[in-house]
């Protein structure tokens, strides 16, 4: 998001060069703007495509690779490690989490009994409902009915 409203700071630095006769500043400006929305593109931040959305849950690229990591671990991780195995920003990794714990997709429990010298981990799991739709919103739903 951040290399997006970077390419638009760019493209408007390069109407305002050429507002002002700067055509090698607003050319440099432009090929900025370029690179950045391509890098966005590359990184898959970005798509001209709307994600595939079930039950109102968006299938951005962040929950679709927490929903990876989650429907791959039955045991339940926590969020620092989801994280890491999904490649998110431990910010956004929370927004996630929440969103699928409030629409019933995933399952929170608070670690017991309480470890001593850190602080309690909380482990998330799909439930069965959210395992079906995470399925779905992966597009592997068809492919686990071919295999069972």
């Amino acid at each position: 998001m951040i290399r997006l409203v970077a390419a638009a700071g760019a493209v408007l630095t390069a109407i305002w060069a050429a507002g002002h006769q700067d055509q090698a500043a607003g050319i440099l400006a432009m090929l900025l703007a370029i690179e950045l929305v391509l890098d966005a593109f590359n990184r898959g931040e970005w798509s001209l495509r709307r994600p595939r959305v079930v039950e109102g849950i968006p299938g951005t690229l962040a929950v679709r690779r927490i929903l990876a990591v989650l429907a791959v671990d039955a045991a339940g991780l926590w969020p620092r490690r989801i994280t890491e195995l999904a490649g998110v920003e431990f910010a956004r990794a929370l927004l996630c989490l929440d969103g699928l714990e409030m629409a019933g997709w995933a399952r929170a429990e608070w670690e017991t009994p309480e470890p001593v010298g850190r602080p309690r981990r909380r482990f998330y799991r799909l439930t069965e409902t959210g395992r079906a739709n995470a399925l779905r919103l992966l597009g592997l739903s068809e492919w686990t009915e071919l295999t069972s």
